[in-house]
C-alpha cells in the first residue's frame, strides 16, 4: 500500500465519523427551538471540530506528503548514489577487466617470444651438435692421419738413421780397408825385401794371422732411439751382420738386437721382441744369462 492511499484512508476516516455523529443527535433530539438552537450551535461546533479536524487532517496530510517526499528524495538519493557507485564499480571493474585483458595480452606476446627463442635455440643446439659431431669426426679423422704420419715419420727416421749408420759403417769399413790395404802392402814389401811369401786366404786377401773367430761377445749399448741400437763392439771382437744378440739389464732380459751394420769397433742394429724400451748401459751378448 503506497503512502497517497494511506493519507487517502485517514481522511476519510476524520470526515466520515463528525457527519454521523451529528446525524444521530439530529434524529434524538425532540423538534423545539432550544433544540434547534442547541442542534445549531452543535451543528456550528461540530463545523468547527470538522474544520479544525480537517486543518489537522490537512497539516497531518501535509506533514505525511512533505515526509513522505522527503522520503522519497531520500530514496531517490540514495538511489541515484547506489547507482552512481555502481556505475563507478561497473567502470572500475571495466578498467580492472581491460587492464588484465592488456596484461593476458602482453603475456601472451611473452609466450610467444619464449616459444620463438625456444625454437631458435633448439634449432642452433642442433646446428651446434652436428657441427659437434661433424668436429668428432675431423678429429678421429685427423687423429689417425697424425698417427700414420708419425708412423711414417717414425719410419723414415729409422731408415736415416739406418743410412747415416750405413753411411758411417762404410765409411768406415773403407778406411778399415785403407789402412788394411796398406798394412798389406807393406807387410808384402816386407816380404819381398826378405824372400818370405805370403799366404793367401781363401777369399783372395793376403793375411799373416788367423782368422778371427767369434766366441762369447759382451759388449754394451751407447745410444738408443726409435728402436735403433748401437754397441761398442765391432768384427775385431767376432760381432757379424745379422748376429742376433741379447740385451740384458742386470738379470733382467730387455729385448733382442738384431745387427743389420758392422765397423771395427762398433755395431748397430735394429731392437725386437723388447719388452722395455733399451738404454745406454744395458749389456748386450750372444749367450743366454741365467
Amino acid at each position: 500500500m503506497s503512502i497517497l492511499t494511506k493519507i487517502a484512508i485517514v481522511l476519510l476516516v476524520l470526515l466520515v465519523i463528525p457527519a454521523s455523529i451529528l446525524f444521530i443527535n439530529m434524529a434524538m433530539v425532540t423538534p423545539n427551538y432550544r433544540a434547534a438552537y442547541e442542534r445549531e450551535q452543535e451543528k456550528r461546533m461540530a463545523v468547527e471540530v470538522t474544520a479544525r479536524q480537517s486543518q489537522i487532517v490537512k497539516a497531518t496530510s501535509d506533514h505525511m506528503l512533505d515526509k513522505a517526499r522527503a522520503d522519497h528524495a531520500s530514496e531517490k538519493s540514495t538511489s541515484v548514489g547506489i547507482i552512481t557507485d555502481v556505475k563507478s564499480q561497473l567502470t572500475k571493474a571495466k578498467l580492472g577487466l581491460a587492464d588484465e585483458k592488456s596484461k593476458v595480452a602482453k603475456a601472451s606476446a611473452v609466450a610467444d617470444d619464449l616459444r620463438t627463442i625456444n625454437a631458435q635455440q633448439l634449432a642452433l643446439l642442433k646446428e651446434k651438435d652436428a657441427d659437434l659431431k661433424a668436429t668428432l669426426v675431423r678429429k678421429d679423422d685427423l687423429a689417425s692421419k697424425i698417427r700414420g704420419i708419425e708412423e711414417a715419420l717414425a719410419a723414415s727416421e729409422t731408415r736415416v738413421t739406418r743410412g747415416e749408420m750405413t753411411e758411417e759403417t762404410l765409411r768406415q769399413q773403407l778406411d778399415d780397408c785403407s789402412i788394411e790395404i796398406r798394412q798389406l802392402n807393406v807387410k808384402l814389401d816386407s816380404y819381398k825385401r826378405h824372400g818370405i811369401s805370403a799366404s793367401t786366404g781363401s777369399n783372395g786377401i793376403i793375411t799373416d794371422s788367423p782368422a778371427v773367430t767369434a766366441g762369447k761377445i759382451i759388449a754394451t749399448i751407447t745410444t738408443y732411439k726409435n728402436r735403433i741400437a748401437t754397441i761398442d763392439a765391432g768384427s775385431t771382437k767376432g760381432v757379424s751382420k745379422g748376429m742376433m744378440l741379447h740385451i740384458y739389464r742386470g738379470t733382467t732380459l730387455v729385448g733382442k738386437l738384431e745387427i743389420s751394420d758392422v765397423q771395427a769397433d762398433r755395431a748397430g742394429g735394429v731392437v725386437i721382441d723388447q719388452s722395455i724400451d733399451p738404454q745406454a748401459g744395458d749389456k748386450v751378448t750372444n749367450t743366454f744369462q741365467n
